[in-house]
């Protein structure tokens, strides 16, 4: 899932200034004030990326503006909106005259995204049917002035469709191979759902069950639940199926 974010009005108040000294914030608090709460947001929703969708890029360039983050949220960042190429062509409208929600479009057509959601305190030119992608900040108070547990569920929620179909579509294979799912298989299932874990999370948790050695007691708790199940045989290596 992406994440658009801006920095002004969102990670500290809205009153940077590009000056001869570097970016400077003219008011009370300091860049980047509320970075920790974003950094939190992030350790709580392992699925989502980040794209700046800021002034800064075209400023500073894209390597400058990412390193102004802490660096658990520069892991993070896979993009920007502005490139260079955006503004080439004779029927390029400069991207510092396009509204915050035409710089984004323009990402989304580019790049094919549908999972995605941005972090904003600019609402000017938002379609009305994209409203609920928009989480809205006050440019004074950015990520501070948000509810935290709406804005995590928000960020969990984007994608979470998808997530489900994925898991419906492995249930349904797994039972035509006559396979059925066990509680922790049905427990990482829901993280997965809630955006708990990454689809990556989930594969390396899988294969550390399977390729665990079972003890004794889980044996022969699998005999007594399948005794249809060949019979099992007492080996120097633990027990394997009879013959």
């Amino acid at each position: 899932m992406i994440r658009f974010l801006d920095f002004d009005g969102v990670l500290h108040p809205d009153a940077a200034y590009h000056t001869k000294r570097g970016i400077e914030l003219r008011g009370e608090g300091e860049l980047f004030m509320w970075s920790p709460i974003l950094e939190k947001l992030l350790s709580e929703c392992p699925q989502t990326q980040i794209v700046l969708s800021t002034s800064w890029v075209r400023q500073l360039d894209f390597k400058r503006a990412k390193k102004r983050l802490p660096e658990a949220v520069q892991a993070r960042v896979i993009g920007a909106t502005f490139h260079s190429a955006v503004e080439t062509g004779p029927d390029s409208v400069p991207w510092m005259e396009r509204t915050r929600w035409q710089q984004i479009a323009s990402y989304l057509s580019r790049n094919k995204v549908q999972d995605w959601i941005a972090i904003d305190d600019d609402a000017a030119g938002w379609p009305e049917d994209q409203q609920h992608r928009l989480l809205r900040c006050d440019p004074q108070t950015g990520l501070a002035g948000l509810d935290y547990e709406i804005t995590r569920a928000a960020l969990r929620e984007c994608g979470k469709a998808r997530r489900e179909e994925a898991v419906k579509y492995a249930r349904a294979t797994n039972a035509l191979e006559g396979l059925r799912q066990s509680p922790e298989s049905a427990d990482q299932s829901r993280r997965y759902i809630a955006g708990e874990i990454t689809a990556e999370q989930a594969i390396e948790e899988t294969k550390a069950r399977y390729l665990k050695k079972p003890t004794f007691d889980e044996l022969m708790a699998h005999k007594k639940e399948n005794p249809e199940n060949a019979d099992w045989d007492q080996s120097p290596g633990g027990f394997e199926p009879g013959h």
